[in-house]
């Protein structure tokens, strides 16, 4: 009985590391959503290179809490080529217009060593709009399991 126990514990405590190992690295597209006075999504979201997927939600969305998932190699490489094809590295560092209440969005991608954050508080280009509504779509698509704090 001593001995399954083991081994069960064994097997199990990989799933727990992983979280761990991957927060040291640094992801390879992130978004994340700030908060609004209103009630906007507030959550982030990283995938990494070996497509694990971490997701933390704060508030006004269907998951709250810390979830971690993975993505399948070719869908990372769909993004990324969407990334690219989409022209990520030629927009503005940020994008603003005079309001109050709006939404902050953090959009980050690195490829072959380069890297941009994105700050989206207004008027985004479609292009740019179209990769913030492809990251937060994971949050439906990944199939989630809850991390522990």
């Amino acid at each position: 009985m001593y001995l399954k126990s083991v081994l069960l514990g064994l097997l199990l405590l990989p799933s727990c590391i992983i979280p761990a190992k991957i927060q040291k690295e640094k992801p390879v597209l992130s978004i994340e959503k700030l908060r609004c006075m209103g009630d906007c999504p507030v959550f982030t979201l990283e995938v990494y290179e070996n497509g694990f997927v971490l997701y933390d939600g704060k508030m006004f969305v269907p998951l709250i809490g810390k979830y971690s998932g993975k993505i399948s190699k070719k869908e990372l490489k769909e993004l990324q080529n969407k990334f690219l094809e989409n022209g990520f590295f030629d927009f503005e560092n940020s994008y603003k217009a005079p309001g109050m209440d709006l939404q902050t969005t953090f959009i980050y991608f690195s490829h072959n060593g380069k890297e941009k954050k994105i700050r989206d508080y207004s008027n985004p280009p479609d292009e740019l709009r179209e990769l913030e509504d492809l990251l937060s779509g994971l949050v439906d698509k990944v199939k989630w399991k809850t991390m522990k704090e």
